[in-house]
């Protein structure tokens, strides 16, 4: 986002992993910006799954949040189209493999 600044998301509605870490260096993060943390309207990272449980009942969404490289490839191919890359992705560079549970 062009000429962002941490006051931009003061109102708007933004996504936050509620989980000890993350949580904790957005707030850190916010504080150091000036930012006051109760201005932000987060949704919980719960909403995430569960809109993640939606796609996957309709049939959009497998079992496994894994990406494969056919995946990524058409991804990059629809955000090309949409003209909205300014440099091609490398697979390595932006995939990682889920830690083992």
């Amino acid at each position: 986002m062009e000429n962002f600044t941490w006051h931009n998301l003061s109102g708007a509605e933004i996504l936050v992993d509620h989980f000890g870490q993350p949580l904790a260096m957005f707030k850190f993060a916010a504080h150091r910006s000036g930012l006051d943390y109760g201005s932000v309207r987060a949704i919980d990272a719960d909403v995430l799954a569960a809109t993640i449980a939606t796609y996957q009942s309709l049939g959009c969404w497998g079992e496994t949040a894994k990406i494969s490289r056919e995946s990524f490839e058409t991804a990059v191919d629809v955000f090309r189209h949409a003209g909205t890359l300014s440099r091609l992705p490398n697979y390595e560079d932006v995939v990682c493999l889920a830690p083992d549970r």
